[in-house]
């Protein structure tokens, strides 16, 4: 019994250490469910105006705990581009410094080893949208950033790739979509993106107008 709203939750790969997200908390927790006391905890940082907790995602080895997190490390300019066409937009997508978008922790150690880093701006977003783990030795660790897929090393936070995707369609060139959600092939480097209703863009893809048709995009990060 938890004193506190759940937002997210992952199990360890030995079945018996569980990770909590709590809704509207800045910390990550690691219970034994077993002794149903906790083993340690994670601090980490909501976006502001998220009124939401952190994911939470056991590496399938069982070694490593990412812990979703939002912090700018210089609080200064420049600020969050709004818009594409914004002065500050590329600058900012050249940062990729400048935001912790999560923490890797060593599971037996209880400490960080890494951050997961990356810029703030309209192609990337600000908090990233989802993470998951390829199926690629070493493992590397997905993130969606708004309009890209950008893939880690999980031991020193290094960036090891990115797939740019604003323009998914190859017979649509001049339509450019943001994602939603991701999930990652556990056969091959491969995710599946969700596209966020189409809305009043569904007729481009022969649906009724706001029927809230949602496009899957399916990218093969090799």
């Amino acid at each position: 019994e938890l004193p506190h709203t759940v937002q997210s939750l992952a199990w360890h790969p030995n079945g018996r250490l569980l990770a909590v997200g709590y809704f509207m908390r800045d910390v990550v927790e690691v219970w034994d469910v077993q002794t149903k006391e906790p083993v340690f905890s994670v601090p980490s940082r909501r976006r502001p105006a998220n009124q939401s907790g952190q994911e939470v995602l056991f590496s399938p080895d069982g070694k490593y705990l990412v812990v979703q997190d939002f912090l700018d490390t210089k609080n200064g300019e420049p600020r969050f581009p709004k818009n594409y066409e914004d002065p500050a937009e590329l600058p900012a997508q050249k940062d990729t410094d400048r935001y912790v978008l999560a923490r890797v922790w060593d599971i037996e150690k209880h400490r960080e080893v890494a951050q997961i880093k990356g810029p703030g701006s309209s192609l990337y977003g600000g908090m990233h949208k989802g993470m998951c783990w390829l199926n690629s030795k070493p493992l590397k660790l997905a993130l969606l950033r708004n309009t890209a897929v950008v893939t880690y090393e999980p031991a020193t936070g290094k960036i090891l790739d990115e797939s740019g995707l604003r323009f998914p369609f190859s017979d649509k060139p001049n339509f450019n979509r943001s994602f939603e959600k991701m999930a990652c092939n556990t056969a091959r480097d491969e995710v599946a993106l969700d596209g966020g209703p189409l809305m009043k863009k569904a007729p481009e893809f022969g649906f009724p107008l706001n029927s809230g048709a949602t496009p899957i995009v399916v990218v093969d990060l090799e």
